[in-house]
């Protein structure tokens, strides 16, 4: 590969990483503002705290989510009773399913570029590939190697 085409493949790879940090902030966003909703509408303590607590943690594929999720339980048992704890659990099932199978390939897909699809194939293939590194590194690699071939057609 020649220097200047090298050069591309880097600017727009780091251009895409960018974007790709932009879309991992409006999903940890979107999560804490759906999950601290959640908690507020169930009446539980600190509702936006624990919020902003799932969303920073969301940056952790599973051990986030499991963390998040035994907390809120935690707190709502403590404080409202085991129903209302049910109901934590329920939500955070359903705000996960949504996140995962809607948000994020749609924001994945409108920051760095690709259809949507093509995200969750890759969060699939490298998953599957490399486990748990696979998945919180699927959409870098899938940047990573569309800058690649797309300078190495030129």
């Amino acid at each position: 590969m020649a220097t200047g085409i090298r050069t591309e493949v880097l600017e727009d790879t780091w251009r895409r990483m960018g974007y790709w940090a932009r879309a991992q902030f409006l999903i940890a966003l979107s999560f804490a503002l759906l999950f601290g909703g959640w908690l507020l509408f169930l009446g539980v303590p600190s509702p936006f705290a624990l919020g902003v607590l799932g969303g920073v943690l969301e940056v952790v594929p599973f051990v986030g989510g499991i963390a998040t999720a035994l907390l809120a339980f935690l707190v709502a048992l403590s404080a409202k009773g085991p129903l209302v704890a049910l109901l934590v659990l329920l939500g955070y099932g359903g705000i996960a399913l949504l996140e995962g199978k809607v948000l994020i390939p749609y924001i994945y897909g409108r920051t760095v570029g690709f259809h949507p699809a093509l995200v969750l194939l890759a969060i699939f293939a490298f998953g599957k590939l490399f486990g748990f590194l696979g998945i919180f590194l699927a959409v870098p690699m899938t940047i990573l190697g569309a800058g690649i071939l797309k300078h190495w057609r030129r």
